[in-house]
């Protein structure tokens, strides 16, 4: 999982490398990211 904490300190939020989905919850862009479609797809194609 990538994020740039920094980031989310001073703005508040974050946003999943792939899709761009914003999230306002640390916990729930790592929720997110285990489950994203573009990351999945990803795994795929590198398999």
């Amino acid at each position: 999982m990538y994020y740039d904490e920094e980031f989310f300190k001073k703005y508040g939020w974050v946003s999943c490398y792939e899709c761009d989905k914003i999230f306002f919850s640390i916990n729930k862009l790592t929720e997110h990211q285990k489950e994203c479609d573009s990351l999945q797809k990803e795994k795929w194609t590198h398999n």
